[in-house]
């Protein structure tokens, strides 16, 4: 599934976890339309142009027992 949005304010949380043997950043953060919300669990490196109130497209599955896009 592919989505769009814009990163909302102060909804960005980071550190570092171990996935599969190795040492990643998990980044999670809220995508928003202005009317709704939903959060992401981003695991990587972002591009150097993520911050809040941009706009992204993010594609990944979307986990219904975790509430959350991944």
């Amino acid at each position: 599934m592919r989505i769009g949005g814009l990163v909302e304010e102060n909804s960005i949380e980071r550190k570092l976890i171990s996935l599969e043997g190795k040492t990643v950043e998990e980044i999670k953060f809220e995508i928003t339309d202005l009317d709704n919300s939903l959060k992401v669990n981003y695991y990587g490196i972002l591009p150097d142009l993520f911050k809040e109130g941009q706009g992204v497209i993010v594609e990944g599955l979307f986990k219904n027992n975790m509430n959350a896009f991944v």
